[in-house]
């Protein structure tokens, strides 16, 4: 089966054609202290027993429509 035909949350990037790499992505959002929480675009791998992640955009500034319509397209 194509790897897109997958019913999970992941995006497909076909890179020149040659090959496809599979990125889970997801919207987190982190407590800040006595600011606002910081709403993150992350991207999210398992390495052996341990689960590691990365930020990829700060959608902070975002409005919430635009936020909400974006989780729904992951």
């Amino acid at each position: 089966m194509h790897p897109c035909k997958r019913k999970s949350v992941h995006v497909c990037v076909d890179v020149i054609g040659l090959f496809w790499y599979i990125a889970p992505m997801y919207i987190d959002i982190v407590p800040n202290r006595n600011s606002p929480p910081a709403i993150l675009l992350r991207e999210a791998w398992r390495e052996g027993k341990k689960t590691r992640k990365r930020t990829l955009a700060n959608l902070s500034d975002w409005p919430p429509e635009k936020i909400d319509i974006f989780r729904r397209l992951l």
